[in-house]
């Protein structure tokens, strides 16, 4: 059983204006902080979820491509801020029933956390 907040959460990116939301904040953060900020990619990667769940994929991948270009360039392109990214990428292909696209994403990024698993070994 989820938890009042969760349903709340879930119904307002159902709804629709936590995308109206997000990109309002968007514009405010590329405005403020320049739009190759990781926070601008983390927004970008956000709005992406909601515009794939109401079947927006063509714009979702826009989002995320942006978003994939910001975390590059500033936590390398096999980081794992990266890895999110292809994910999102992969439900993007998911929620289009796209699935070879899906699996392909979801093996990039799966990738992507095994190699930092194995060169930060925890002590």
């Amino acid at each position: 059983m989820s938890s009042p907040l969760l349903r709340r959460s879930l119904q307002l990116i159902e709804d629709g204006p936590a995308a109206d939301t997000l990109s309002d904040a968007l514009v405010r953060d590329e405005k403020a902080l320049g739009p190759d900020r990781p926070q601008v990619g983390a927004l970008l990667e956000l709005r992406a979820t909601i515009m794939s769940r109401h079947d927006e994929a063509p714009p979702a991948r826009e989002d995320l491509e942006r978003a994939r270009v910001v975390m590059c360039s500033h936590f390398g392109p096999r980081s794992l801020a990266v890895a999110g990214v292809l994910a999102d990428l992969g439900d993007v292909g998911q929620d289009a029933k796209q699935f070879s696209v899906a699996v392909t994403q979801y093996g990039l990024a799966l990738q992507m956390v095994r190699e930092s698993a194995s060169s930060n070994p925890k002590p």
